[in-house]
């Protein structure tokens, strides 16, 4: 049995670039930033410690010191590190900043649940580069055109291809913002290679998919297309297929030594509490998906299958795929438009053969942001002169209150010339 007990020391370097933008060249001090989170700034070096399956945020501030606006891109070097035993990314990882603003990169840096990496230095200390590169503003590119088809990915739910069993395919329709577009009419076909396609899905479903099974009868390699009906948008995967001489199960999950390797997702997904979020604010929250299997786990799908809307999955891109006793950090968003606690459940949908769908948690609070400044100030008013006002009517009765007392206590009271005296109306 495996010790997790084990520390793993990371240190992250912080590098600012400043390439060459199309007005200026940008002087060293173009930006500026710091770091906060659970870890230890110091002259451009963030040192955190991890256990393994553990992971960190970070806030990296970034603030913009020169006269015109500019285009950030963050970005780790390298992403996965140490045979992805630890992960570092940034979101978002580009903005644009205005002059003299201020912006904030999420860091996460997860260790993955297996061993300590072998490859870490003596001492257990990790580095890598973690770069934010400023341009001129005017480099962006222009707006993401949204609800359009722009591209479509394709994958497998299968680990291995083998003669004669049928092997699933999964579309992903997108447009140029990657956000998956449902209810898009597509086609499958065959442009080389002797496969056969079947179970076709023409149309993509809620998630932004369509699914197909391709199968072959003889050793060789095909390529199978999927394409937008009456658009120039495809994507296209290639499939070989060979024989089952693996010694694996006949599926072609095997390790070639008669051993079957399968992928297995954790369960159960760990489920996140936001906690208390102004309404029309955004917040994200990372999590970690395992795969505790010893064959890749491919990850079709992550979508909100029950719930409040004001949910959402954020990224990585999907489908994407976690190595063998590997993890991933997976973001979800949460953006509140009503008052009071809301919850919502995702679904992650992988190649796992035995748990194929697992489920986890998300439950946050909107909270109003309180009364208008104007309301505050009226009230304050109010209270001010309300206060003010019975001050002013207490004193006059303590004046009248000791006329009366030294008339009374003269032994010659007067009470027609001490009613004009006190003028009591």
């Amino acid at each position: 049995m495996r010790k997790l007990a084990i520390l793993i020391a990371i240190v992250l370097l912080v590098v600012l670039t400043t390439p060459t933008g199309v007005l200026a060249d940008l002087p060293s001090g173009a930006i500026t930033v710091s770091v906060t989170g659970n870890g230890t700034w110091s002259d451009g070096v963030l040192s955190l410690s991890l256990f393994p399956g553990e992971s960190k945020c970070f806030e990296v501030t970034v603030h913009n010191n020169w006269d015109s606006e500019l285009f950030l891109e963050a970005q780790t070097a390298p992403n996965c590190v140490s045979g992805c035993d630890i992960v570092a990314c940034f979101y978002p990882n580009e903005t644009t900043l205005g002059v003299n603003a201020t912006c904030i990169f999420n860091l996460t840096v997860a260790a993955s649940g297996s061993a300590p990496p072998s490859s870490l230095e003596p001492g257990g200390v990790f580095s890598a580069n973690l770069t934010i590169s400023a341009s001129v503003g005017n480099e962006t590119e222009p707006e993401p055109e949204t609800g359009v088809p722009h591209h479509v990915s394709l994958t497998s739910a299968q680990s291995g291809l083998v003669v004669g069993s049928p092997y699933d395919l999964t579309a992903t329709v997108y447009d140029s913002a990657d956000t998956p577009l449902p209810n898009i009419s597509v086609g499958w076909s065959v442009l080389s290679g002797t496969a056969t396609l079947s179970s076709l899905g023409f149309t993509t479903d809620i998630s932004g998919q369509a699914h197909a099974t391709a199968d072959c009868v003889a050793v060789g390699t095909s390529k199978v297309r999927c394409k937008v009906e009456n658009k120039d948008v495809s994507g296209t995967i290639d499939l070989t297929w060979v024989e089952d001489d693996d010694g694996g199960d006949g599926n072609g999950n095997g390790d070639g030594n008669g051993v079957v390797t399968t992928p297995n997702i954790r369960q159960p997904v760990s489920g996140v509490a936001f906690g208390e979020v102004l309404i029309d604010d955004t917040l994200d929250k990372t999590l970690v998906v395992y795969n505790d299997g010893d064959a890749p786990l491919v990850i079709s799908s992550i979508v909100r299958s029950s719930g409040s809307e004001d949910f959402a999955y954020a990224s990585p891109l999907v489908p994407f795929t976690i190595g063998s006793e590997d993890s991933t950090v997976i973001t979800v968003r949460f953006t509140p438009t009503v008052v009071g606690e809301e919850s919502a459940t995702f679904t992650v949908t992988s190649n796992d053969p035995d748990t194929p769908g697992v489920s986890f948690a998300v439950s946050g609070t909107g909270r109003s942001r309180g009364q208008p400044a104007w309301k505050v100030f009226l009230i304050g008013i109010l209270i001010i002169g309300s206060g003010f006002g019975g001050y002013i009517y207490y004193k006059r009765w303590r004046e009248k209150k000791s006329s009366l007392d030294m008339l009374a206590g003269s032994g010659d009271l007067d009470l027609e010339s001490a009613g004009d005296e006190l003028n009591l109306d």
